[in-house]
């Protein structure tokens, strides 16, 4: 895993909306990953790395008039860890959608059940048909998605992330 934090916007911070984290591997051809955040959360906990692989990452701040901009480039490179299995992770409970407005859904859970789980944040997985998935990340139990398109097909999964990551 790694822990991405920046300093908020200073410039027109009234206005940003969001911001996007884009990594992936450094001098790979594949895609980059996006993660979009509200403006209120200034870092995200990346959980889909391989051990032992340099990778790229940069955050960019998405303003009212749809304006972005981008941080410098960071480079880092993923440790080799062993992960000793202890039972089964806790996950979301009672996951649901609810229609909010034609084009915006409300995504709700309750948190893991498990008292000793430390979750930190929540990563939401977005995928149509037509797309690739885009990550939301939320510190709260609860994410508005918008600019939906009625006539999709969605495939929504929330996943609770510790403090190792996990």
């Amino acid at each position: 895993t790694a822990v991405i934090i920046w300093d908020p916007s200073t410039s027109d911070v009234a206005l940003v909306l969001s911001y996007s984290v884009s990594y992936g591997r450094s001098g790979s051809d594949s895609p980059m990953k996006n993660i979009i955040v509200l403006s209120s959360v200034t870092s995200v906990i990346l959980t889909d790395l391989n051990e032992s692989t340099p990778y790229v990452v940069t955050v960019s701040a998405k303003t009212f008039f749809g304006i972005e901009a981008t941080g410098s480039l960071l480079k880092f490179t993923t440790q080799s860890f062993t992960v000793h299995p202890n039972g089964t992770l806790a996950a979301p409970q009672e996951v649901k959608v609810g229609e909010f407005e034609s084009h915006c859904v409300l995504v709700s859970w309750k948190s893991p059940s498990d008292p000793t789980n430390e979750t930190i944040q929540y990563n939401v997985n977005v995928q149509d048909n037509d797309s690739s998935t885009v990550q939301y990340t939320t510190n709260g139990n609860y994410i508005y998605l918008r600019n939906l398109h009625p006539e999709h097909t969605y495939n929504i999964s929330v996943s609770a992330v510790n403090r190792k990551g996990k």
